[in-house]
Order: C-alpha cells, then structure tokens, then sequence
C-alpha cells in the first residue's frame, strides 16, 4: 500500500496478483496482547489489521491510499481507519507497538518514517515489521531497466522504491534510538496468480510508474517485452505459473528510550 504518492491503488487487483507466504510469520514477532494500543501502518484492505483486533488488542489502521482505506472500512466497520502518511502521522495516543507488513518499500524517506514510528510509540513499545528489501525482483528489475533505455528512459530517474540491506535498515532504526531485538532477512519467491497472464498483471499494477508519459499501446508493447525477456527464466509452462524472486526483511525493534519529544 503506496504510502508516498497519489497512486491509485485498485484494492482487489492487488490483493488478486500473488498470496504472500509470510504473512503469519510477521504476525507471530507481533504477538498481540489483550489490552494493547496498536498501530497498523499501511493497513491496506485492513485484514491483519482484523486478526490484531481478534487477539483483543485496540487497533488502529492508517494507509495513504483513499481506495485501500474505503474497503477496509467496508469489511471491518468496527475498526477505525484513516487516510494518513506515514511519514507525518502523529496518532491521538501513543501505542504499545506499531505493525507494519509490505509497505516500506514503497516509502523512499525511511529516516522520517523510522523517526515518526518512534515518537508514536511509547517507552519500550515494539515495532514489527516486514517489507522488501536488497535484491528483490532483482532480475525484473534488470530487464525492465533495458527495456526503457531502449526508448531513452532511465530507469533510475524514475525508481523511488526503498530496499535496504539488514545492516542499512537495522543500523538507521539504532541511529533514530531503537534498540533491535532481531532481524531477518530471507528469500521469497511468490507464485503470481493468473496463470500465463499472471506477470502481465502483476506488473501492470506494482510497476505502472516506471512506464508513465507512454500511451496505452507503447505500454503493451514494452510488457510484452519485459515479459518475453522473463518467461524462460520467471515461467513454468508445465504448471502455467510465473513466479516472482522477492526478497525481505523482517525486523523486531524496541524504543529504547525518550529520545523525541511532541
């Protein structure tokens, strides 16, 4: 869930491109308890933020994307959720630990975002998150980046996404006064939903900004080529399936102390 720009986001679409396989796992460094005051930043469709209020904790869902925000209110009325950036986010209260799964990356000022969490959080509160990291969609990456520069594009010019190494991102949230309790970071290669036309979707939806200022034809043309440049390496023909080489990280923070004051 998009937390810098105006993208639009088509909640269903994007839910519909892949599963992820650890999901669960970044939920059980969380642990929710009965009680708690907890943060889901970049909710999205609001289902994690579902299963933290099932565990009994008081929870809150923000998320940047008018469109993610509209369904999870639609799903799970009795949730609050808000429009919010991350980045700026300033809650009524401070919370026992902030949630946050599949979202950083998508946020290229991660000092902010990291300083805001912490002065959100209360003393000794957590912050638990998953997102992509170093080497994701490396090699897509790669052939998206040939593809533009063939047309004159560069493809630097238009990425703003955010993966850190561990040490980067583990080193940053120290800078900022958290203390990190433990980190991983793990391949996870994702099967795409869709069958043959599973890239085609997945990249229409999650890289869309690098092929604007192209018309709708232009843009074909070039998924046609990213896609046909990957599908000896990236599709099963046997099982009809396109897989997708993600990389995460994974990272349990504490705030160590009261280094930022409102």
């Amino acid at each position: 869930m998009k937390m810098e720009n105006t993208k639009k986001w088509k909640p269903k679409s994007y839910s519909d491109i892949h599963t992820y396989s650890t999901e669960q796992e970044v939920f059980a460094w969380l642990q929710p308890k009965a009680g708690e005051k907890i943060l889901d930043l970049g909710c999205g469709t609001g289902d994690l933020t579902n299963q933290i209020a099932q565990a009994g904790a008081w929870v809150e869902g923000i998320d940047s994307s008018i469109e993610m925000i509209e369904e999870a209110k639609s799903r799970y009325q009795e949730i609050p959720f808000q429009v919010a950036d991350a980045r700026y986010y300033k809650g009524a209260t401070r919370y026992d630990a902030i949630f946050s799964c599949a979202v950083l990356h998508w946020i290229s000022d991660a000092r902010t975002v990291a300083r805001q969490i912490y002065q959100n959080l209360l003393a000794n509160g957590r912050f638990v998150a998953q997102f992509a990291a170093k080497g994701n969609v490396q090699r897509v990456f790669q052939v998206v980046e040939e593809v533009l520069k063939e047309t004159g594009v560069s493809l630097q010019d238009r990425n703003h996404l955010y993966f850190p190494s561990m040490g980067e991102y583990t080193s940053l949230l120290e800078e900022e006064g958290f203390i990190v309790r433990k980190a991983l970071h793990f391949k996870q290669p994702t099967n795409l939903v869709g069958g043959a036309d599973g890239f085609r979707n997945w990249i229409q939806i999650t890289m869309d900004h690098f092929f604007e200022g192209f018309s709708n034809e232009e843009k074909e043309n070039l998924y046609q080529a990213v896609e046909d440049r990957l599908r000896p390496e990236l599709y099963c023909l046997e099982k009809n399936q396109w897989h997708i080489d993600y990389v995460a990280l994974r990272v349990y923070a504490e705030k160590s102390e009261v280094k930022y004051l409102y």
